[in-house]
């Protein structure tokens, strides 16, 4: 299976997991860094997904 690979954020992505990180380790994120840490955080999602075979399209 290939998934296809994460390359960007939205504006509202990055609210949305800045908040999350704050709410979580009650550390507020530089947009630059939110969209580092979010991006790599979605693609290591993406590949563990795409190895473990656990993601599949319903083409219904």
């Amino acid at each position: 299976m290939n998934i296809k690979m994460p390359t960007t954020l939205s504006p509202e992505q990055l609210k949305e997991f800045k908040a999350i990180y704050f709410k979580n380790f009650n550390i507020e994120l530089s947009d630059d860094e939110a969209y580092k840490k979010g991006l790599h955080l979605l693609q290591f999602m993406a590949t563990i997904l795409d190895l473990s075979g656990a993601y599949f399209v319903d083409n219904e």
